[in-house]
């Protein structure tokens, strides 16, 4: 086999099947000007189109990387600068090639787009993604367990027939007159009985939304081991806020002891919920969020964008979620976390999932389990009124990831600028090789870059 084609099949196999440019250095004694070279400042956008997390960060006057921001995933960061101020995005920390150096900018008037790109040593992370998102298959759980024992207990999944969703009691589920909705401006529009929403979750808005999975639309799975062991040390450190009983005042910063959730889908106004807010505790979400896009990515067998992650929402007795669909352009496959409960012997909890064909299915969970669904096409709730104290839920959403044309055009001349330089430029072998290179009987990596020199 010629030397050039072994070293591209071991350089795509290790770079997950596509060849990528080598990660470049930073640039010596680089540092943004101390004034302006224009004083008026740019809108710059970041566009991250790698499968792992990102450190964005602005090279302060004295050359050191300062402002960092992490930039999940496919997602974006706009940042208000000067022409002149240079940026270094590196692989997270907590990747397998964290710390390595991506891509370096220094900001022109044009282009205000910038997209991240994937580079050879980099691509280990991605690698590592894709192998952490093969392990989801022992996660998920056996569709059709029985439900036994007390309701509390329960993890599975229950279909309620026809029959038996016209028999419910009536004052078990739903909007109540107990709930006083003409104290709430945001009920003008609910009614006692109401246990669906019937305004923006009508079928025509919900046929509107894509399919991206095949199959019921919801999936029962539990949590990766290392996330659910985090939330329960997460929720332990602060359950005093809310086992106290008290729904006034909020205790440490990222607690609120009443949460305004709008829209009327619950009763909040009359059975209050409060929050610890994800937002407060950026490695927490951090973590959340990156867990559950290789989760859902693995579901959805697709390229998802991180939309929104929330909560984590407390629950007290008597509270009630009705049926609805999430919004169809960014909640589109989605996920709820089951991080604790407190409910009485016969007081489970479900997410009631409603069907394209109209049936009824209750997903009972446990602390450490989840379940994936298509929020935006499907309708969910908990309209079952909640006999217990306690039930503490996160949810996380995200939608397909499309380039934008403008992303496009970039990665186009990026590439076609890399492809003019590459003859002329030092062949500098991955360092995810090296180690494999070493490995092999009178080869080095000089010998190999020689070689490939000769060959280019």
């Amino acid at each position: 086999m010629p030397f050039r084609i072994w070293f591209a099949m071991l350089s795509t196999y290790a770079m997950g099947g596509v060849a990528l440019r080598n990660c470049p250095r930073p640039t010596p004694g680089v540092a943004s000007p101390s004034v302006p070279v224009v004083k008026e400042r740019i809108a710059v956008t970041f566009s991250s189109t790698v499968q792992y997390p990102v450190e964005l960060s602005w090279i302060n006057r004295a050359g050191r990387e300062a402002q960092t921001e992490v930039l999940m995933p496919r997602s974006t960061a706009t940042r208000h600068t000067f022409q002149g101020h240079v940026f270094r995005a590196r692989v997270h920390q907590s990747m397998l090639a964290g710390g390595v150096m991506i891509a370096e900018y220094t900001i022109q008037p044009h282009p205000t787009n910038w997209n991240i790109r994937d580079c050879a040593q980099a691509n280990l992370s991605a690698v590592a993604v894709r192998v952490g998102q093969e392990q989801v298959l022992p996660l998920v759980h056996d569709q059709a367990a029985p439900c036994l024992g007390p309701s509390a207990e329960w993890s599975c999944i229950r279909h309620v027939s026809p029959q038996e969703y016209f028999n419910r009691d009536s004052q078990a589920y739903g909007f109540q007159d107990r709930d006083d909705l003409a104290v709430s401006s945001d009920c003008k529009f609910r009614k006692e009985g109401d246990d669906t929403d019937r305004h923006y979750s009508v079928l025509s808005k919900r046929m509107e939304a894509p399919r991206v999975t095949d199959g019921p639309g919801f999936l029962k799975v539990s949590m990766p081991p290392k996330l659910a062991h985090a939330l329960y040390q997460w929720v332990t450190k602060f359950s005093h806020h809310w086992t106290n009983g008290s729904t006034t005042g909020d205790g440490v910063a990222g607690y609120q002891a009443r949460r305004a959730i709008p829209g009327c889908y619950t009763n909040a106004h009359v059975s209050p919920v409060s929050q610890l807010n994800l937002d407060a505790f950026p490695e927490m979400r951090r973590m959340v969020v990156s867990q559950l896009q290789g989760v859902l990515e693995w579901w959805t067998n697709q390229s998802l964008q991180h939309a929104e992650t929330f909560g984590m929402r407390i629950y007290r007795r008597d509270s009630m979620l009705i049926n609805h669909v999430d919004r169809k352009g960014t909640h589109v496959a989605s996920a709820v976390l089951q991080v604790f409960q407190d409910c009485d012997p016969d007081g489970g909890w479900p997410l009631e999932v409603i069907g394209e064909d109209g049936a009824i299915q209750e997903v009972y969970l446990q602390p450490g389990e989840m379940v994936l669904y298509e929020g935006s096409r499907f309708l969910h709730g908990r309209p079952m009124r909640f006999r217990g104290n306690l039930f503490g839920n996160i949810f996380s959403h995200f939608m397909p990831w499309q380039e934008s044309p403008e992303q496009a055009a970039e990665r186009q001349a990026e590439e076609r600028q890399e492809q003019s330089e590459r003859r002329e430029d030092e062949i500098r072998l991955p360092e995810s090789l090296e180690n494999m290179v070493a490995n092999v009987e009178g080869l080095d990596t000089a010998t190999v870059a020689d070689r490939l020199k000769d060959e280019v």
